[in-house]
């Protein structure tokens, strides 16, 4: 589970030598340009070690907005369970267009 997202200073051989396994399982290294196509390809596909929602959520904030947006898109388009916007009212969900 991705829990936070944070941007270092490290490289990534210098993070594979330094972090703690007992407090990280693994770290997996993806390219920033590649970051949306992983997000899409690992969201809600638990046979290919899959993104949960909040694992999801925190990789898309990393995303510039318009590609937010289209990778958002994408992954409706490949998912049952779809990522919607909105609001809780009087304990009712308002969706709103993207």
């Amino acid at each position: 589970m991705i829990s936070c997202l944070a941007k270092v200073s490290y490289s990534y051989d210098e993070l594979l030598q330094i972090f703690d396994p007992q407090q990280v399982h693994e770290i997996i290294g993806v390219d920033k340009t590649d970051l949306a196509d992983f997000i899409v390809d690992h969201t809600t596909v638990p046979e290919n070690r899959g993104l949960n929602g909040d694992g999801c959520a925190s990789l898309l904030s990393a995303l510039p907005p318009d590609e937010f947006y289209h990778t958002i898109e994408r992954i409706n388009a490949k998912e049952k369970n779809k990522i919607r916007f909105g609001e809780l009212k009087n304990g009712k969900f308002l969706e709103q267009k993207m």
